[in-house]
């Protein structure tokens, strides 16, 4: 196991760029496809949020969480 620390910012943009990948790649599939890569990309969401609880910079949540954003379409 390696002893690497991560760093907030790092944690977060991590999961920022996960979550817009997995929207990226949903768009335009079918509506069952893109579903299932909406729901993963609120894992990401979830489990970004369980980590950062206690610590997340103002605005983070929101941008994160507005990635998610399945009005486009």
């Amino acid at each position: 196991m390696s002893d690497r620390v991560w760093s907030y910012r790092e944690i977060t943009d991590t999961a920022a760029a996960e979550i817009a990948a997995l929207m990226e790649a949903g768009y335009g599939r079918e509506r069952a496809r893109r579903d299932l890569f909406a729901q993963w990309a609120v894992g990401i969401y979830k489990g970004w949020q369980a980590i950062t609880s206690g610590s997340q910079e103002e605005g983070d949540a929101e941008r994160l969480i507005a990635l998610t954003d399945l009005k486009r379409w």
